[in-house]
C-alpha cells in the first residue's frame, strides 16, 4: 500500500492596507473552492475512453473579506470590530473580543465583575454576572457548560474533490489494460459506478479537504486561554467489500483504511487545502453482484490549552468535539447480460425488436419490448440503422465489415435512455435511398452488458416495374422469322416464354432480395469480452418478409401473373393465372385455325407492390398467299422515280394478307442486280379507306390490317445495273417472292424487255435551267439544275467563247449548280457551252452541249 499525502499551503487572513478592489479597512483573503461540470471518462480501455459521464470538477479562486473579528460599517470597509458574545450593558466593542465598558459595569463583556479563569473556562464565550455567580455564555457556534462542543454545522470541513479508479494493469506489457473512474465531488448522494470487468489489481483514491476558520490560533485570546486551534483532524478513505451469498443474503468480505498521513486531533490544519493521494495495489478478485463501497470522510476537530495567570502554567489540551463530513462511492459489478422474456418459461408477447412494416414506402420506426436485468437493471437502448452491402463472394446481404484501412458507422443512430415512466420514445429514420436496412438494437445494462437483436427493412418508393426490349414476350411454337407471332403449324398448343423481359433495376441491381448474412462479430472492450457484438440466432430476423433467408424473385420479380382471351374481347372479363416465378406458359386453344388468333397478358410483381402488364397477339395462318401473272408498264412518264416502270399483279391471302413483297433482279446467268422490299406504306391501307376501294380487303387475324388485292409497284429502271460501256446485255429477270402476315410465301418471274430500251439506261443528260441571273460590265453568274441520271457524275466542263471564236474552258464541281465567270470584255457577247461527265477517270462519257448567249452591259462614263 503506497500511501501519499500533498498539502497545499494558501496563505490567509492577511491584512491588506490597502487593497484593490475598493476593499479597505483589515482585509484579508483565503482560497475558495468553486466547481463546474465536465466530461469525464468513466471507462477508459487501453487504447481509447468507452465511456463518459458528466461529473463535477473543482477549481480555486481568492475571495476577499474582513479579517477575523472585523466586519463591514459600510462600502467594504472593514473597520467595525467584532465581539461575541456581544458587549453588555451599553458596553462597545473596540477590537476584537474587547469590550470598552460604561461606568459601574466591569468584565469581558460588561456583565459584571465575574472573571473566566482555568478554573472556569468559557471559550469561545464569555462569563457573565457578579462574581462567584456567574455563568459561559458560549458563542453562537459553540455549546456546552465550558464551550466544548461545536454545535454549528458550518464547521465541518469541505471535501472539495473526491475520486476514485479501479484499474487492471499488465505488468509485462507496462501498459494500463482497462479503468473505471468513479468521482462523488460535492454529491448529497452516493455516487455508483457499475463494472462487468473482473480483475483489478491497482486502486487510486484522492481527497482534497478544506476547514476554513476564524479560530486557527491567530485570533485574540483571553488572558487564561494558552492556545486554541480548529481544523482537520483526520482524512480517511474506508472501502468495504460486500459479497452476495446464498439466498440473496450480502456479508461483508473485507474493510481497509486508507488514511491521510499528518494529521491528528492534536495538529488541526485549517486554511488551506489539503490534497490527499492514496493509492492500493492488492489484486482484487470480484464476483458478479459484488460491490466496493468507499466511504471519503474529514473530520474536524481541534483544542484549547488553558493556563494559570498567575503562574503561567500551561495545561493539557481539552479537545472540542469532532464534526464529519463524508461522500461515498459504489462500485458494483455485474457479469450477466440483459434478458428477454422468450427466454423465460413464462409466455410472452413482447418481441425483442420489431418492425411492424419490413416492406415500406415510410419511415422506419423499430420497436422493442420485454427486455430486463435484475441486477444492475437495463439502463439503455441503442438503434443504429445500416444500409447493406452486396458480397459477391458470399452472394448474400451483409452490414459493412471493419477492415484495416476502414471504421465504417452506421448511417443513423439513436441512444434511448429508460426512465422512471418506462416510456419508451422510439426513434424514427427516415431513408434517403432505396435499399436494405439493418436495424440494430443494442440493449444495455448499467454495468455495459449487452445484448443485440437484429431486423432487416427493404425501404423503396422510386422504384418501377420496366420491360427488356431485348428479351420480348414471344410464342416459342410460332415462326421466328415472323417475331415468334404467327404460328404456321396448325397446333393449338402455344408455349410462351417472357424469360428476362420484366425487371425492378434497382431491386436487381442492389440485390435486395438476396439472403442476409451471419452478422460478423466485431468489437473489443478491453477487457474479457472480445466480439461482443454479436447477434444470436435467436435474435435475428426471421419474422415478416424480409429475413435472413431472402426473397425467391427473378430480376426483382417475385410473381407472374398469366391470361388470355381474344383479342377484340373486354379487358375486364380477364382470368388471371397465379405462376409464382415461372418464366413460360403453356396453353391449348380451342382453334387453331386460319385466320384465328389470341391475345396474351403477362403480369409481373416487385416485392413492394408495383406491377407492369406487357402482352403479345398470336396469330394462326397454315396456307400459303396466292399470286397472279404479273405484267410490265415500261418508261412511264410520271412515276415514284425518275426512271420508272411499273409492275402489276394480284396477291392475296385472306388470312393475314400479304405484309411483304421482294423483288430480285437477275440476269439470264444468274447475277443477282439488284434487291427490294416493298412493306407498310407500299402495300398496308387503313381501314378507313379500304371500305372505299372495292379491290381491298382486311386479314381475318387483324381486321386492322388492309391490303389491295392488285399490287401495283414502281421499278427504278436504274436497278437493272447496266454499265455505261457495256455492248450487249443479257435478258433480265424479276422474281417475285409474296409473302403473307405468317411469312408462307409464293414467287412469281417475268422476263424484262431488252434493257437498252429502257429509259435511263446508257443515257446521259446534260443539265436543265440554264440561266444567267447577274450580269456586269467585265463578269456573269450563271446557274443550273442538275440531270437525273442512273451513272455516278465524274464533273462538269463549262466553256465561254468570244465573239472572235476564242474560247476558256472551266471545270466545275460536279455537284455545284452554280459559277461566275470574270475577266471579260464589256459590252462583248459570248456563247456558253455546258457538258455533264459522267463516270470513272478510265471510262467516262459526256452530255450533249447545253448553250446560251449572253451580252454584258456597257461600261458607263
Amino acid at each position: 500500500m503506497r500511501l501519499h499525502l500533498l498539502l497545499v499551503f494558501c496563505p490567509i487572513f492577511l491584512v491588506l492596507l490597502p487593497i484593490a478592489y475598493s476593499w479597505s479597512g483589515n482585509v484579508c483573503n483565503r482560497l475558495i473552492c468553486g466547481w463546474r461540470y465536465e466530461w469525464r471518462c468513466v471507462y477508459r480501455t487501453w487504447n481509447a475512453c468507452c465511456g463518459w459521464r458528466r461529473v463535477k470538477v473543482n477549481y480555486y479562486y481568492y475571495q476577499y473579506f474582513c479579517c477575523n473579528g472585523w466586519t463591514i460599517s459600510s462600502n467594504q470597509n472593514c473597520n467595525k470590530a467584532i465581539c461575541t458574545p456581544p458587549c453588555g450593558n451599553g458596553g462597545q466593542c473596540t477590537l476584537p473580543g474587547q469590550c470598552k465598558c460604561t461606568d459601574g459595569w466591569t468584565g469581558y463583556r460588561c456583565y459584571g465583575a465575574a472573571a473566566c479563569s482555568y478554573n472556569f473556562p468559557c471559550y469561545p464565550g464569555d462569563c457573565q454576572g457578579l462574581s462567584g455567580t456567574g455563568s459561559c455564555v458560549c458563542s453562537s457556534d459553540f455549546s456546552g457548560n465550558t464551550c466544548l462542543t461545536v454545535q454549528d454545522e458550518l464547521l465541518k470541513p469541505t471535501i472539495n474533490r473526491c475520486n476514485a479508479t479501479f484499474t487492471f494493469h499488465d505488468y509485462q506489457k507496462d501498459m494500463d489494460m482497462y479503468s473505471y473512474f468513479g468521482d462523488a465531488t460535492e454529491l448529497d448522494e452516493t455516487y455508483i459506478l457499475w463494472s462487468n470487468q473482473k480483475d483489478f489489481n491497482i486502486l487510486d483514491m484522492i481527497m482534497e479537504v478544506q476547514y476554513d476558520t476564524e479560530y486557527d490560533g491567530s485570533q485574540n485570546l483571553p488572558d487564561y486561554v494558552s492556545n486554541m486551534t480548529l481544523g482537520v483532524i483526520s482524512a480517511k478513505v474506508d472501502t468495504e467489500h460486500f459479497k452476495l451469498g446464498p439466498g440473496g443474503v450480502e456479508s461483508l468480505e473485507n474493510t481497509v483504511t486508507y488514511p491521510c498521513d499528518g494529521l491528528s486531533s492534536d495538529n488541526p490544519i485549517s486554511n488551506q487545502v489539503i490534497v490527499c493521494k492514496m493509492n492500493g495495489t492488492n489484486n482484487f478478485r470480484v464476483d458478479s453482484a459484488d460491490r466496493f463501497v468507499l466511504t471519503f470522510s474529514a473530520t474536524a476537530g481541534g483544542f484549547r490549552k488553558l493556563k494559570n495567570r498567575q503562574t503561567n502554567v500551561v495545561y493539557s489540551p481539552q479537545y472540542y468535539t469532532e464534526k464529519t463530513t463524508s461522500n461515498k462511492i459504489e462500485f458494483k459489478f455485474d457479469y450477466e447480460s440483459p434478458i428477454h422474456c422468450i427466454e423465460d418459461s413464462e409466455p410472452c408477447s413482447d418481441k425483442p425488436l420489431h418492425v411492424s412494416q419490413d416492406i415500406t414506402k415510410n419511415s422506419i420506426t423499430p420497436r422493442w419490448g420485454g427486455w430486463k436485468d435484475d441486477l444492475s437493471q437495463v439502463v439503455r437502448y441503442s438503434i443504429e440503422v445500416w444500409k447493406m452491402e452486396y458480397s459477391k463472394d458470399f452472394d448474400y446481404l451483409r452490414e459493412p465489415l471493419i477492415t484495416p484501412h476502414t471504421n465504417p458507422i452506421p448511417i443513423f443512430i439513436r441512444e434511448v435512455n429508460v426512465t422512471n415512466t418506462n416510456t419508451i420514445q422510439y426513434p424514427t429514420f427516415p431513408p434517403s435511398e432505396p435499399g436494405v436496412y439493418s436495424c440494430i438494437l443494442e440493449v444495455s445494462d448499467n454495468a455495459n452488458n449487452t445484448r443485440y437483436a437484429r431486423r432487416f427493412v427493404l425501404y423503396d418508393k422510386t422504384s418501377k416495374v420496366t420491360t427488356q426490349n431485348d428479351n420480348p414476350i414471344k410464342c416459342t411454337t410460332a415462326s421466328s422469322s415472323t417475331g415468334y407471332t404467327w404460328q404456321t403449324n396448325g397446333d393449338k398448343a402455344v408455349e410462351l416464354t417472357w424469360k428476362d423481359h420484366f425487371i425492378n433495376t434497382v431491386h436487381a441491381g442492389g440485390h435486395f432480395l438476396s439472403p442476409v448474412g451471419q452478422y460478423v462479430a466485431r468489437l473489443y472492450d478491453g477487457g474479457r469480452r472480445t466480439d461482443y457484438k454479436n447477434i444470436e440466432n435467436k435474435f435475428d430476423d426471421y419474422e415478416g418478409k424480409i429475413t435472413r433467408n431472402g426473397i425467391d424473385n427473378v430480376n426483382g420479380i417475385v410473381k407472374f401473373e398469366f391470361a388470355y382471351q381474344s383479342p377484340t374481347a373486354d379487358v375486364s372479363n380477364l382470368k388471371w393465372t397465379d405462376l409464382s416465378l415461372s418464366e413460360t406458359r403453356t396453353v391449348i386453344l380451342s382453334s387453331s385455325q386460319d385466320g384465328f388468333s389470341q391475345k396474351f397478358w403477362v403480369r409481373a410483381s416487385d416485392i413492394i407492390g408495383n406491377t407492369k402488364e406487357d402482352t403479345t397477339i398470336v396469330y394462326f395462318d397454315s396456307s400459303q398467299p396466292s399470286i397472279g401473272d404479273p405484267t410490265m408498264d415500261y418508261n412511264l412518264k410520271s412515276g415514284r422515280y425518275d426512271f420508272s416502270s411499273r409492275l402489276s399483279f394480284v396477291s392475296k391471302d385472306a388470312h393475314s394478307g400479304v405484309p411483304l413483297v421482294k423483288l430480285k433482279i437477275v440476269t439470264q446467268s444468274g447475277e443477282v442486280k439488284y434487291e427490294h422490299r416493298y412493306s407498310d406504306a407500299d402495300l398496308i391501307v387503313s381501314a378507313r379507306d379500304c371500305q372505299n376501294i372495292g379491290e381491298c380487303y382486311c386479314s381475318e387475324a387483324d381486321r386492322s390490317k388492309c391490303y389491295m388485292a392488285t399490287l401495283r409497284l414502281d421499278i427504278d429502271n436504274c436497278w437493272m445495273g447496266v454499265a455505261m460501256n457495256a455492248t450487249t446485255t443479257e435478258m433480265h429477270l424479276l422474281e417475285i417472292t409474296s409473302y403473307n402476315g405468317a411469312m408462307l410465301y409464293r414467287e412469281k418471274t417475268i422476263s424484262i424487255i431488252s434493257v437498252r430500251d429502257l429509259s435511263g439506261i446508257q443515257e446521259y443528260y446534260g443539265v436543265s435551267n440554264l440561266q444567267v441571273p447577274i450580269l456586269k460590265e467585265d463578269s456573269f453568274k450563271i446557274t443550273w439544275e442538275q440531270p437525273k441520271s442512273c451513272y455516278v457524275r465524274l464533273g462538269i466542263k463549262l466553256m465561254v467563247t468570244n465573239e472572235a471564236g476564242h474560247s476558256r474552258e472551266f471545270q466545275v464541281f460536279k455537284d455545284a449548280t452554280s459559277y461566275t465567270v470574270g475577266g471579260l470584255n464589256a459590252s462583248a457577247t459570248y456563247i456558253i457551252h455546258m457538258f455533264t461527265k459522267y463516270g470513272t477517270d478510265d471510262y467516262f462519257e459526256m452530255s450533249d452541249a447545253v448553250n446560251t448567249t449572253i451580252t454584258l452591259i456597257k461600261r458607263t462614263g
